[in-house]
């Protein structure tokens, strides 16, 4: 999995250049790992300015479960991110996307501690149902 580095922002209506080393791809555990595209910062509940996904994440990895599979780390990954997104546009209302649209996508791919087959799954942000089943396998 690859990622590029920039992280742009809108201000004033205007896309920006918010940093040309934002961390999109992450190890969530030895045999897992994700990557993200869309938002860049989300404010949680109780949070007095917006963080960018990089630390949240780095707060989601230690609440992973010891021996999760991967179809239960992206379960929680976007049952985390959609809450997150849910306080975020309570806190800030303008800034919902339109039914139908994406704010954030996750690919959390890896293999289960007892398989040796890899899975992928794509998370939208927001979305109604968690994954249920890989969009990849290499079990072909």
């Amino acid at each position: 999995m690859a990622g590029e580095s920039r992280q742009t922002q809108v201000v004033g209506g205007v896309n920006r250049i918010g940093s040309d080393n934002a961390i999109k791809v992450f190890d969530l555990t030895d045999t897992v790992i994700a990557s993200t595209a869309g938002w860049a910062f989300l404010q949680p509940q109780g949070v007095a300015m917006a963080r960018n996904i990089s630390s949240l994440i780095e707060d989601f990895k230690s609440t992973i479960p010891a021996g999760s599979s991967v179809q239960v780390i992206a379960t929680l990954l976007w049952t985390r991110f959609n809450t997150i997104y849910q306080e975020h546009i309570t806190q800030l209302t303008g800034q919902a996307v339109q039914a139908g649209q994406t704010a954030i996508n996750f690919v959390v791919a890896g293999y289960d501690s007892d398989s040796q087959v890899g899975t992928l799954f794509s998370i939208d942000v927001p979305s109604a149902a968690a994954p249920t089943a890989a969009v990849r396998s290499t079990n072909a």
